[in-house]
């Protein structure tokens, strides 16, 4: 992690917000399994930000919502755009959640 900060120029804890984590669609609590159809990229941020909801949206809604934030350029902070796209982000694209059904 402290190689990935250095090399975007992030505090360990912007680092630590995008590290790569596994979402479950349906969380486990509700009956969600751990099998490859549950289970999606995510960053901690997105990760956290998602289960803080009152009620976490279906996997739908869910994909529906993030592809229209990512077409907004809003998924995120300013700040990662900024600092990812300043140092030529391949990451970027890592950072957005792939949701499939």
């Amino acid at each position: 992690m402290e190689a990935f900060a250095a090399a975007f120029d992030l505090s360990s804890r912007q680092a630590r917000n995008l590290q790569c984590t596994a979402e479950h669609l349906q969380a486990r609590v509700d009956g969600g399994g751990d099998f490859q159809s549950n289970i999606v990229a995510a960053c901690r941020y997105c990760n956290t930000k998602r289960h803080q909801r009152k009620a976490a949206r279906d996997a739908v809604h869910h994909k529906q919502h993030i592809e229209r934030l990512m077409s907004q350029r809003r998924w995120h902070a300013a700040w990662v755009f900024e600092k990812l796209l300043r140092s030529g982000g391949p990451v970027l694209a890592a950072t957005a959640p792939r949701i499939r059904h």
